[in-house]
């Protein structure tokens, strides 16, 4: 759900795939790019990641160069000391 002014500052939005959404938005000073995703977690096949990975990259290398870049989502990254890789 967005506001009447962001919604009318959104020109673009597309759905990548389950994973990845692209959306635009023109404002006074400047346009923003923001990509929403979520990221496999380190249990998919490696498939399943370096087709997300490669996916995202390519949304990235399509964004315009004078745009400012927002990314949002989930990495699924795994933080702190208490977490040890199986050996």
């Amino acid at each position: 759900m967005l506001s009447k002014s962001t919604s009318r500052a959104l020109t673009k939005w597309t759905a990548i795939n389950e994973r990845i959404i692209e959306a635009r938005f023109t404002g006074r000073q400047a346009k923003l790019t923001e990509v929403v995703c979520l990221a496999p977690t380190n249990d998919a096949d490696d498939r399943t990641k370096d087709n997300f990975y490669n996916t995202l990259q390519a949304v990235t290398k399509d964004i315009p160069s004078h745009d400012l870049v927002c990314f949002v989502g989930g990495f699924n990254a795994k933080v702190g000391s208490d977490y040890y890789p199986e050996q």
